[in-house]
């Protein structure tokens, strides 16, 4: 199961509490927490029904990238994954991966990179 927190979720929760397996663990006066077996799939329906999610957005320069962008999109999962320039940009979420659990997947997957940046932000359309 992995932690999922929407900040503005008024707008979305009914049409995600029928099509998920999910469990509401906190609602509040500034977002809700929920419990999910697919964090991913529930975040890209949640903002596509209005919702915001919170989520971390890395950049990272690629010094050496002999792995596949396919496998990282396989294992690490994240919101959105795109590259621009020599920088490979990912918004995950932070609350079932660390910057360190990146890292180590990333350099696994036979990527060599620097992290230029890592911040929280409101992920939404």
């Amino acid at each position: 199961m992995s932690l999922v927190y929407l900040i503005k979720w008024e707008k979305c929760l009914d049409s995600l509490l029928n099509a998920y397996n999910m469990h509401i663990l906190n609602i509040g006066s500034d977002g809700i927490l929920i419990s999910t077996d697919n964090d991913r799939d529930l975040v890209i329906k949640a903002i596509d029904e209005g919702c915001t999610a919170y989520a971390r957005y890395y950049r990272f320069r690629m010094i050496k990238r002999g792995g596949k962008i396919d496998n990282v999109l396989d294992v690490i999962k994240p919101f959105d994954l795109w590259i621009e320039n020599d920088l490979l940009n990912v918004v995950v979420n932070p609350l079932r991966l660390s910057t360190l659990d990146i890292a180590r997947i990333l350099y696994k997957l036979d990527f060599e990179l620097e992290l230029v940046n890592e911040e929280d932000v409101e992920f939404t359309k």
